[in-house]
């Protein structure tokens, strides 16, 4: 069930990761910063070094995803073939 889980975790991480990746490209060549009292400030940059959250959480996602994935129990399998041919 840990492994369900884990799975589970690692897709929303890496939906949140893609979907912050591409609000964060769809900007522009700015990036928007929040700032006191509700004013907020763009920082202008080129597109090739945007970078935000998104990348590492989509990695971090992918990552947890293909660490969780099921893997196939050898030892179960020659019992169950055994059970099968005696």
């Amino acid at each position: 069930m840990v492994r369900e889980y884990s799975l589970l975790l690692g897709f929303l991480l890496m939906a949140a990761g893609l979907a912050k990746l591409g609000l964060h490209l769809s900007t522009g060549s700015a990036i928007i910063l929040e700032g006191c009292q509700g004013g907020s400030f763009s920082v202008p940059i080129g597109r090739a070094s945007v970078h935000c959250w998104g990348c590492y959480a989509a990695a971090l996602g992918a990552l947890v995803c293909i660490v969780n994935l099921p893997i196939t129990d050898t030892a179960k399998q020659h019992a169950l073939f055994h059970r099968i041919i005696t």
